[in-house]
């Protein structure tokens, strides 16, 4: 996937990177009609398996590295809580789309900013 964001090294940056890329894909490259048929009852289980494992397991693992790596670096708690942080931090995107908000220009920014305090660390200005 050559349209990835490039891995700096430093955890906070490489966050908002990949989350502006999530936006990207998910509003821009207009995915969202597809993220809601997955949400679907009546989806066929095998498709929905083949999206979380090709579109949803490879950026949550791509986060959760990023988040990891903070944790090593001590820019966040060591006992932070990642599954909570990673879903968070995609989640919240929904959360705006479901409730008939716009979401944020800004919202890779935010988003990271709090889930980073969230995780005892604090963020770069």
């Amino acid at each position: 996937e050559s349209d990835l964001p490039a891995v700096t090294g430093e955890p906070y940056t490489d966050l908002v990177a990949e989350l502006q890329h999530f936006r990207h894909c998910i509003t821009d490259a207009g995915a969202l009609p597809l993220a809601g048929l997955m949400l679907a009852d009546d989806i066929e289980p095998a498709v929905r398996e083949a999206y979380l494992d090709r579109i949803v397991a490879p950026r949550r693992a791509r986060l959760r590295r990023i988040l990891e790596s903070a944790a090593t670096r001590g820019d966040i708690a060591a006992d932070a809580d990642l599954d909570i942080a990673g879903s968070f931090l995609t989640g919240s995107w929904y959360a705006f789309r479901i409730a008939g908000r716009p979401v944020p220009r800004d919202w890779a920014a935010r988003v990271a900013t709090m889930v980073w305090a969230a995780c005892g660390g604090r963020a770069p200005r």
